[in-house]
């Protein structure tokens, strides 16, 4: 019975975190549709975008990142606080769960930030609005840098709950993110950005 409730004591603890991980990407997701790029006015590069818009064709009918992060941190928190494990997270468990927390910290706003700074589209189902390769900043170290926050926080939720099999949450999100938004980005910025989206492909890799 006390280790129930010691396990029970430790999940509530990060009831607080579950909540901002969830309401987060809810948010994130309904801030980032409505905005728009800055309209290009070359008239030459209307061919490009729409060979853009064709290799991003299914985009706009993917979920946004956003949304899946956030329903997949749903069900973790929702199997894990019914049908809890007995045995309390380790120092490990809180450890690991500390640096993807770190990571995610790192990665995500500054990723964000890099985007508004450069004044090009953080619309996740409309890549083609894209104007402006960013490279710079956390950018030199991941291509992917909004994804891997989201995957980092649900890992970070997985090791302090100190629920091994809550780690299928993080791997299913990579998996379905890469399947379904960053293949068809990778897609799309080759054909908006050309050559140097390639280079940059060569120098930094897609998650880490």
């Amino acid at each position: 019975v006390s280790l129930v409730g010691e396990a029970g004591a430790t999940l509530a603890q990060f009831k607080t975190l579950y909540a901002v991980m969830i309401f987060g990407g809810l948010a994130t997701a309904l801030l980032s549709l409505p905005i728009e790029t800055r309209p290009r006015t070359e008239t030459s590069e209307a061919g490009t975008k729409a060979a853009a818009s064709k290799a991003s064709r299914g985009l706009n009918h993917r979920i946004p990142p956003p949304f899946v992060f956030a329903a997949v941190a749903l069900a973790m928190g929702l199997v894990a606080w019914t049908l809890p494990d007995l045995a309390p997270p380790t120092w490990l468990d809180l450890l690991i769960g500390a640096v993807f927390f770190v990571l995610a910290a790192l990665s995500g706003p500054p990723a964000v930030w890099r985007f508004v700074r450069s004044k090009t589209t953080i619309n996740p189902i409309a890549i083609e609005k894209a104007t402006v390769l960013v490279t710079d900043g956390v950018y030199r170290w991941t291509r992917n840098p909004m994804y891997l926050s989201m995957a980092s926080l649900l890992a970070a939720f997985a090791a302090i709950a100190g629920q091994s099999w809550l780690w299928l949450g993080p791997i299913m999100f990579a998996a379905y993110i890469q399947r379904f938004q960053i293949l068809p980005e990778e897609r799309a910025m080759s054909q908006l950005f050309g050559a140097a989206y390639h280079d940059y492909r060569l120098k930094v890799r897609r998650w880490l």
